[in-house]
């Protein structure tokens, strides 16, 4: 397949596999975060569900890349800043472990897994605006990942320093 072609399989059309997985993450960030809110303790099959759909995600973008679909600036651009995201996802896990807090300091270590959080419902947030504005997509799909990065961000207003690993 052509990348242009493959690029526009995957950007254009809403219900595509890439799409629907990456959007399949954002109810187990939420959750996460909300329940992290109360203890960090209940967070964990939220946090785990929330790699597990990024691994079916992976999936598919290793599927655009093989396909040719990743020539196209902007998909390149996604893919790039979706790395840091990966990042910031394995960053949060080792910082979930014992070994870590120890090392770092349990509040330290909140408090990164808290910006943490932050900083992947703000990235949910923006590649949420950039469907709606640049590419016209569906208001009544977006308007579900809305409320569930209103209950997200909400879910945060714990006071700092008040949250423990």
């Amino acid at each position: 397949m052509a990348g242009k072609a493959a690029a526009s399989l995957y950007a254009d059309e809403e219900r595509g596999e890439l799409r629907v997985t990456a959007h399949s993450a954002l109810p187990f960030l939420v959750g996460g975060v909300a329940a992290a809110n109360r203890a960090e303790s209940k967070a964990g099959p939220w946090r785990a569900g929330f790699v597990g759909a990024h691994l079916v995600h992976v999936r598919q973008i290793v599927r655009l890349i093989r396909d040719g679909g990743a020539r196209d600036p902007e998909v390149r651009a996604a893919l790039a800043l979706g790395s840091v995201g990966y990042g910031l996802v394995l960053a949060q896990a080792a910082l979930l472990n014992e070994p870590a807090r120890t090392w770092v300091g349990s509040r330290r270590a909140a408090s990164w897994v808290d910006a943490i959080d932050a900083a992947l419902l703000r990235t949910y947030a923006v590649a949420g605006l950039g469907g709606l504005v640049r590419h016209r997509r569906p208001v009544g799909a977006y308007a579900v990942v809305a409320v569930l990065l209103a209950i997200g961000f909400g879910a945060r207003r714990r006071p700092p320093g008040e949250r423990s690993l």
